[in-house]
């Protein structure tokens, strides 16, 4: 992607721009021959940026940006053709298949397992903890980097549309049976959620009402709106929101003490996005709507390119392993990056008279440094953390390794092992507590590779 956009910034003329063009697409082609989920991911992203350079750009700069992401797409159509003619991959497939899973070729069945996957991954504490640092750092960078231009018009009052509220109501009642009817692990009310479930429940139908309430008293809101400075009505919006990611991550990363589920962050976090397409509806510049639509459809982008990989397991394997998703889920951090950079925009064009007002922009540089910071520093201690389970893992498997091949040279051919103390291969997802991969099974050559716990 970096290549791409430097290269697209260049002449066409310039040799540079040339060889970057041929580096991008043998890159995109090599990159599409490292597997399935890849190259089912390239060719959704590509496909959606080629989407976007006809809805973003000026007809003036399109084709340079067409000719590189083009030629990247058509290397990697290549790849997808060469990866659907393999044999190895259908050889692959026939091993697999029904050892992990068996696949799934109905479309209902598709549907819902992929919209299941998607729903719960949008909660996903480490990918929101991703997602919330970049967006402090795009927000960061704006407001320290960022110089707009004076602007002698006037700034034009917010209206308060009715399409939006429509659209915040009915992305609340979508909500309303998804959660109604999720069953909490300890239920403490109407025998199915627990406290801080129920919280989540009723918050879902005070957005409802509160949806209501504005579409029946819409011309009095927009009246107090009119009489309120716009560009502290950003400021209020912008702030509350900001506090309210820093909150859930917060409570997402403590997860494991029962704070919030995966689904309450799900709900709380997709409300957030809601609320910023209402924001971006109300926006009175083209300008401020065209760049807050960009970044939703950044997000939007990262959430189908997942859908494809997922659709793509579950058709031919009926597995999905969390691994598979790491390029959707870079994705959608990397959308952060652009929503903070988004929010910085329209703080630094915000029209304050009040230095009160202003002084908490310049609060702000401070404040997002420290949130960078702290989750950046979290990030590198939590994986720091592994390198004494890493060192128990190699030391144990150096001791198995031994056994291994002492049972065999014996004449055993079906071999059981103890289990580990810390197992990698089940951190990162690649095997059950209970048979070790074929790969290790066929690395040593026996029947089959087994662990037997005790009792």
């Amino acid at each position: 992607m970096a290549l791409a956009l430097w290269t697209a910034q260049r002449r066409r003329e310039d040799s540079l721009s040339l060889l970057g063009i041929i580096a991008g697409g043998l890159l995109c082609f090599i990159s599409a021959g490292s597997g399935e989920p890849f190259v089912a991911f390239q060719t959704t992203f590509l496909t959606l940026c080629l989407l976007a350079i006809f809805a973003f750009l000026p007809s003036s700069r399109r084709r340079t940006y067409l000719l590189v992401f083009g030629v990247g797409w058509l290397t990697t159509l290549v790849g997808l053709v060469i990866q659907l003619s393999a044999p190895g991959i259908a050889l692959r497939a026939e091993e697999v298949v029904g050892r992990i899973g068996l696949p799934n070729r109905a479309i209902s069945a598709l549907v819902s397992k992929t919209f299941n996957w998607i729903l719960d991954f949008i909660g996903n504490p480490p990918a929101f903890a991703g997602f919330v640092m970049l967006m402090t750092v795009g927000l960061l960078v704006m407001l320290v980097k960022y110089k707009p231009r004076p602007v002698s018009k006037a700034v034009q009052p917010v209206k308060l549309a009715l399409p939006p509220l429509w659209l915040g109501l009915v992305f609340q009642l979508l909500w309303l049976p998804l959660l109604w009817f999720q069953t909490s692990d300890s239920p403490q009310w109407l025998g199915r959620f627990s406290g801080r479930y129920i919280a989540v429940v009723m918050l879902n139908i005070l957005f409802i009402l509160g949806f209501l309430i504005m579409l029946w008293q819409r011309k009095r809101f927009q009246s107090w709106l009119q009489k309120r400075e716009p560009g502290l009505l950003m400021l209020w919006y912008i702030m509350a929101s900001l506090s309210i990611f820093v909150l859930l991550f917060l409570l997402t990363q403590i997860r494991s003490v029962g704070i919030i589920d995966r689904r309450s962050a799900t709900y709380l976090f997709t409300s957030l996005l809601m609320l910023l397409v209402l924001l971006t509806c109300l926006l009175p510049s083209a300008a401020e709507r065209k760049f807050g639509f960009l970044t939703l459809c950044s997000y939007g982008a990262g959430l189908v390119c997942l859908a494809a990989i997922v659709f793509l397991a579950e058709y031919g394997l009926g597995y999905v392993d969390e691994r598979i998703l790491a390029p959707g889920a870079y994705l959608l951090m990397l959308s952060g990056l652009l929503w903070g950079a988004f929010w910085g925009w329209l703080l630094k064009h915000c029209r304050l008279s009040s230095q009160a007002d202003q002084a908490w922009i310049r609060f702000l540089k401070p404040a997002s440094a420290v949130v960078v910071l702290v989750i950046g520093i979290g990030i590198v201690l939590g994986q720091a953390a592994l390198a004494s389970d890493l060192q128990l893992y190699a030391r144990e498997w150096d001791v198995r390794h031994q056994e291994i091949i002492a049972m065999r040279d014996s004449g055993q051919r079906r071999i059981e092992v103890a289990p580990l103390t810390w197992n990698l291969a089940e951190y990162v997802g690649i095997t059950t507590a209970k048979n070790l991969s074929a790969c290790a099974r066929d690395y040593y050559g026996v029947d089959s590779l087994n662990v037997v716990r005790d009792g």
